[in-house]
This record gives C-alpha cells, sequence and structure tokens, in this order.
C-alpha cells in the first residue's frame, strides 16, 4: 500500500498546526499581560480566600466573532454559487476547451476568485456593521 499521497498534507499539517501553536502561545502572553495591566490595581487580596472580587466598574468589550464569521461563510458561499455560475456560463457560450488542463485550470480560476472576493466582501460587510453598531453605542 503506497502512503505517498497522503505524505504531502501530513507533512503541511504538522507544519501549520506547529506554527499556529506556536502563534497562539504569544498570543495568549500577550492577552494575559493586558488582563494584569487591566486588573492591576483592582486586585483585591480577599480574592485569595475564596470571595469573588467586584469587578463591576469595568467595561467589557463587545465581541463580533459570529458576525465575522457568519458573514465571512456567507460570502464563501455566494463565491461559490458564482463560481459555479461562471463556469456553467463559460460551458453553455462555447468555451468548454479541449486541452483538460486547460479546462481545469479556467474553472478553478472562476471558483477561487469568486470565492475569494465574495469572502472578502463578507469580512468588509462585517466590519462596516460592526462599526455601525459600536458608532449607535456610543451616541445612546
Amino acid at each position: 500500500m503506497h502512503l505517498d499521497h497522503l505524505m504531502a498534507p501530513i507533512i503541511v499539517w504538522v507544519c501549520l498546526s506547529t506554527f499556529y501553536r506556536i502563534i497562539e502561545l504569544y498570543a495568549r502572553r500577550r492577552e494575559r499581560m493586558t488582563i494584569i495591566e487591566k486588573f492591576g490595581d483592582k486586585f483585591d487580596p480577599s480574592l485569595l480566600n475564596g470571595i469573588p472580587p467586584d469587578f463591576s466598574g469595568i467595561k467589557w468589550g463587545k465581541s463580533f466573532g459570529a458576525l465575522k464569521a457568519g458573514c465571512l461563510l456567507l460570502g464563501l458561499g455566494l463565491g461559490l454559487l458564482v463560481g459555479m455560475f461562471i463556469s456553467t456560463s463559460l460551458i453553455a457560450n462555447g468555451y468548454d476547451i479541449d486541452n483538460w488542463q486547460n479546462r481545469e485550470m479556467l474553472f478553478s480560476v472562476a471558483y477561487s476568485s469568486s470565492l475569494l472576493l465574495f469572502g472578502g466582501a463578507g469580512l468588509i460587510a462585517a466590519f462596516v456593521i460592526e462599526n455601525k453598531m459600536r458608532s449607535r453605542e456610543k451616541q445612546g
């Protein structure tokens, strides 16, 4: 049994996951340092006795992760749909190239470019919505 075709994805996965873990380690350290700086003056020694501290004066920011993920996935889905329409319209208009490699390249470019275009548009839409929501929150 030959596993040569599986080695490349496995190596890429190991390298990317290791890189992600290293970046995550530094990001967590920076996040912890920020929390220590933010709560440094509000530290209550009664915390060590099991009594929960009072953090009522601290403003917590809203997270828009679900909005970003939703807009990104919506954009990717729309990009796939547009890529499919581009591919079918190319076939219907006689652009079905005889050379298999050129045809596959043309269709893969149509799919990947529409995915990236609409995924980016989804993230831009999420950014605009987030900014509008934050500005309304500050006004009212």
